[in-house]
């Protein structure tokens, strides 16, 4: 097995109003974007609620080749995650969450990377703005990039 590494694939599923009647199946409509993601929507109007979930495929421990049990994988989670971008800081962006209500939270497993975050369905289009712009536009803010090191130490 060779060292190089491929690009990650981001796959997005978005889980509209998931709160699930009764465990009835819930029909999954699926779309692939002209940018390789892949969109998934599961919708329940049983709660006025919306779950994202953004998939990045192909990372995690079983990518790390060399770098295997360093734990750079959940460390690069860390530091995208709720960080600064771009657009905005940290501060304002834990302080937009706040104001909708919002959870998030990412994990990192030995072969992908999530980032999730639920609330109501009437704040859908800032929590997919936010979300999207972790994605798209991290800053690697050097005092946040120290700060996750130590976290993940």
């Amino acid at each position: 097995m060779g060292s190089r590494l491929r690009r990650p694939t981001a796959v997005a599923i978005l889980l509209i109003l998931c709160a699930a009647a009764g465990g009835a199946e819930l029909p999954v409509t699926t779309k692939v974007l002209p940018n390789g993601c892949t969109l998934a929507v599961v919708e329940n109007h049983q709660a006025p609620v919306v779950a994202i979930r953004i998939y990045v495929t192909r990372t995690g421990s079983l990518y790390e080749g060399g770098h295997l049990g360093s734990g750079i994988s959940h460390y690069c989670e860390q530091v995208v995650h709720g960080g600064s971008t771009t657009s905005r800081t940290e501060a304002e962006t834990a302080r937009l969450l706040q104001s909708i209500g919002a959870s998030t939270n990412a994990y990192t497993s030995r072969d992908v990377t999530c980032y999730y975050g639920e609330t109501h369905v009437a704040s859908f289009d800032l929590m997919l703005e936010l979300m999207a712009d972790w994605m798209q536009n991290c800053r690697l803010d050097a005092r946040e990039v120290l700060r996750e090191r130590q976290v993940v130490k």
